[in-house]
């Protein structure tokens, strides 16, 4: 369902957690997984050109970093898990 926009994202909520929205109140105003997904936040949201994404991060989280890292050695679903998922979907 996200396979196609993953990378957008990784980029966006990479983003997100360098503004000042996502660390007030100590992480009060971080949207929940859920909602983000839901409602696509990612979907025409303006990142700066500026922004150097991961480089960024390695300044601000370590945690960040390698998350980032398990994702870039990750392999993709296979179709088959993909396939199966979708029809487990479907019978909900």
């Amino acid at each position: 369902m996200y396979d196609g926009c993953a990378d957008q994202i990784i980029k966006h909520v990479t983003w997100m957690t360098t503004t000042d929205a996502w660390r007030k109140s100590d992480g009060a105003f971080i949207p929940a997984p859920l909602v983000y997904l839901n409602q696509q936040r990612w979907d025409g949201a303006e990142i700066p050109e500026s922004f150097t994404g991961i480089e960024r991060v390695k300044q601000m989280d370590p945690a960040l970093v390698k998350i980032q890292q398990d994702w870039n050695k990750a392999a993709p679903m296979p179709d088959y898990i993909k396939k199966r998922l979708a029809e487990m979907r479907k019978g909900l």
